[in-house]
């Protein structure tokens, strides 16, 4: 039992028998309600991957590399194989990949307004891209 306005840690140990759907692990928290909130309940889970022995840390850290790797890597050969011709679809992509790459550090550090402001603004600027392509 948590008295109102109060926190608790929950810790669940789980091993290779709680893996559901040959990926997941779920876990279902319920909580009662009390004089001042109804009941609330999340469902979270663990994605269990096996990939060159990598733990998820290193998983994640490697995948996040290699996005910002290869989103620069783009943008630069894109820069260097652009012909003057098409210059406004050259600026609209490069403006598309930075965007991204905002948003990616954004979702990174934790920066969740910022990452679906910058978000809706890679959206946009996706059919912008696409408008000036199509042209």
């Amino acid at each position: 039992m948590v008295p109102p306005n109060q926190t608790k840690t929950v810790r669940l140990a789980v091993d290779a028998n709680d893996v559901d759907l040959m990926f997941f692990i779920f876990v279902k928290i319920g909580i009662l309600p009390n004089a001042l909130h109804r009941t609330q309940e999340a469902v979270c889970g663990i994605m269990v991957i096996k990939i060159l022995g990598l733990t998820g840390a290193q998983l994640y850290r490697t995948a996040l590399f290699l996005s910002f790797l290869g989103i620069a890597f783009g943008l630069g050969v894109w820069q260097r194989t652009g012909t003057k011709a098409d210059q406004d679809i050259r600026r609209a992509t490069q403006t598309l990949g930075f965007v991204v790459l905002l948003t990616m550090f954004a979702a990174l550090m934790g920066w969740w307004i910022a990452g679906m402001a910058l978000s809706a603004i890679t959206i946009l600027l996706l059919v912008i891209s696409l408008r000036l392509a199509m042209d």
